[in-house]
């Protein structure tokens, strides 16, 4: 979603978005360390909600990206409302004390910051 947004941006494209569309954004270096610290310490299997617990209205996304494409996003907004809620409790208890990453509202703009060209 995130690079699908941003080279629409880049490209001057036009998409269409959601009004009220949430994502729960996380960076796979991050799920990577998650996975890896819960395997070793967990046994057997389990299902585990992974996602930073914060949810990014789309419309949030787009204007964030468009600050690091220095762009103007070209977009139609549809009417509709999509959103799902994941319950983290489990791996929040998990991370508070296994694990050094910390999710903020401001995680989003950090991590473009640091993946976007």
């Amino acid at each position: 979603l995130i690079n699908y947004l941003y080279y629409k941006i880049v490209d001057g494209e036009e998409f269409t978005i959601y009004d009220e569309a949430y994502r729960y954004v996380i960076n796979l270096e991050d799920v990577v360390s998650i996975v890896n610290r819960y395997l070793l310490e967990k046994k057997g299997n389990v299902i585990l909600d992974i996602a930073n617990p914060y949810a990014y209205s789309i419309l949030e996304i787009v204007e964030c990206l468009e600050v690091m494409a220095n762009k103007k996003a070209v977009y139609n907004i549809s009417k509709k409302h999509e959103y799902y809620s994941l319950d983290l409790t489990p791996l929040m208890n998990f991370m508070s004390d296994k694990i050094d990453l910390k999710f903020s509202k401001n995680y989003l703009s950090e991590k473009l910051e640091a993946n976007l060209p």
